[in-house]
């Protein structure tokens, strides 16, 4: 969760580092606003919190009046606290790596809440053009699997085809930690995957048994994954750049506005602490 993650990066700051207290507080209250902000999005895991996110956050802090030194000094926090958390290998890279002060300009009123997919958007991700190739029903399944169930990035390309249960039509999926969980896919992304490995079965070989594998038949990386993602959702239509951590976190916000139950929510998207061990 994010207030866990910002209390031990002060902690850190403190014992570690030995900044003066002063210091330690205006890291924190920079970590409250983004916090706040994170909120009023629905969103409470720092993981969540992607590049995209962080750039539409500034924006709101610039449409708020805030000072071009106050956005360079939260700019700097930013840098810190994420490249802390990629550092313990709680997040594939430094989101606030290379952020900038947004320029001055008039956003129309809803620009705050342009980083939620609406759920037109999300169907037309679901529903994106695609052909009958390999790599078009990889990426049908890979769509079908971020917006029903709102799995990571690193747990979606760990998914083995052995994970899947085409009985039940559910995904056993694996956390960093060794905990995993079994999320339901429903008829047609159950049918998709069933298309999708018998397309071409030379590239399930003896070397890899990872559900999602390039042309290669090696594992498909974090990497690939993003440039898919961004690419299907400029095919999409999307504004700005779609990524599996911004499906994430609409996926749970709609969930919420559609009256699902919290744990629920918290359960299919691997933030419960129910989780089942190896």
């Amino acid at each position: 969760m994010y207030i866990d993650d910002t209390a031990y990066y002060i902690k850190d700051l403190a014992v570690f580092r030995q900044l003066s207290e002063n210091t330690q507080k205006a890291y924190r209250r920079d970590l409250e606003k983004l916090g706040r902000f994170a909120d009023s999005r629905g969103i409470r895991s720092s993981a969540l919190m992607d590049r995209t996110f962080l750039e539409e956050f500034l924006r709101s802090m610039s449409d708020d009046g805030a000072s071009e030194s106050s956005m360079r000094r939260m700019i700097s926090t930013l840098n810190g606290f994420f490249g802390s958390l990629k550092e313990q290998g709680m997040i594939p890279e430094n989101y606030a790596e290379d952020l900038t002060v947004p320029e001055k300009k008039e956003p129309p009123a809803s620009a705050g809440d342009a980083y939620i997919l609406t759920v037109d958007e999300m169907t037309a991700v679901l529903n994106v053009p695609l052909g009958r190739g390999f790599s078009d029903l990889r990426n049908r399944v890979i769509l079908g699997l971020l917006c029903i169930s709102g799995v990571k990035s690193s747990e979606l390309v760990g998914i083995r085809v052995r994970d899947v249960d085409f009985l039940l039509n559910t995904v056993r999926v694996t956390a960093q930690d060794g905990s995993f969980r079994h999320v339901p896919v429903g008829n047609r992304i159950g049918a998709d995957i069933r298309r999708y490995i018998n397309s071409d079965r030379k590239r399930f070989s003896s070397r890899s048994d990872f559900l999602f594998v390039n042309h290669d038949g090696q594992p498909l990386s974090r990497q690939g994954l993003w440039k898919i993602v961004r690419t299907l959702g400029e095919h999409a239509g999307i504004e700005g750049a779609l990524t599996p951590a911004r499906i994430r976190a609409s996926l749970a916000v709609h969930l919420k506005n559609s009256g699902n139950d919290e744990e629920r929510i918290r359960h299919l998207l691997g933030l419960g602490r129910h989780t089942s061990r190896r």
